[in-house]
């Protein structure tokens, strides 16, 4: 098996930071990720399936498809973290929600996070910024408040912004800050230790217990 650093080096990501404006009240969870990635789920396949299937299996579309390939990921024949192959790969997106804890955003109130995009789905960013637009329009958290894309721009490793998108415009810039583990490793020497700092809830079982947290248990965790 090769070493970590030559199995991460090719490994690319891209963030790109969000900014929504509430048309009416929205309600939301003081942990707003699980909110906004349990509607944008929904909002996307509505946005890029044709077939309109329960499930992607069958489907003769899967091997072009957006969606299959964001939420149905299969892994590469040679993907070194992959024990069964039967298994998906983790969803090559993230959601990064602020943690402010703020639940009510009224009329003209600003909602900022950042999507974090992996790979080919980087690829993809038009399809994520047209389904945030979509899920404007159905309305989000309890009450359904509606909002609008107001804006998107691209995040540096330095955290320089580069604007994509406002809205009133009709384009989407198709640049973005690609990043590369191997360009953050030469940065940052490896270090002799890591700690993790749990800034949201976490819920380990294990037979069907919680445990008190130790290494082996998130290890495996991490590579489930």
């Amino acid at each position: 098996m090769k070493n970590p650093v030559e199995i991460l080096s090719p490994f690319t990501f891209a963030v790109f930071r969000l900014t929504l404006e509430a048309i009416d009240e929205m309600r939301l969870p003081p942990y707003k990720g699980s909110a906004l990635r349990g509607s944008f789920g929904h909002a996307f396949r509505r946005v890029v399936c044709p077939m309109r299937r329960k499930d992607c299996e069958g489907c003769v579309l899967t091997a072009k498809c957006v969606y299959h390939y964001i939420f149905e990921t299969m892994p590469s024949e040679d993907d070194p973290f992959v024990r069964n192959r039967n298994d998906k790969a983790p969803h090559p997106y993230i959601i990064r929600p602020p943690l402010d804890g703020v639940e009510r955003y009224g009329k003209g109130k600003e909602l900022i996070f950042d999507l974090i995009l992996i790979g080919k789905a980087i690829d993809y960013l038009s399809y994520f910024a047209y389904t945030f637009m979509q899920m404007g329009k159905n309305g989000l958290g309890r009450g359904r408040g509606k909002f609008f894309l107001k804006r998107i721009d691209a995040i540096d490793p330095d955290k320089t912004s580069i604007e994509l998108y406002r809205a009133g415009s009709e384009t989407l810039r198709s640049e973005s800050a690609r990043i590369s583990c191997e360009a953050l490793m030469n940065r940052r020497p490896s270090p002799q230790r890591c700690t993790l700092r749990f800034l949201t809830r976490l819920e380990l079982k294990a037979k069907k217990r919680h445990p008190e947290i130790d290494f082996g248990i998130v290890f495996r965790r991490l590579l489930a």
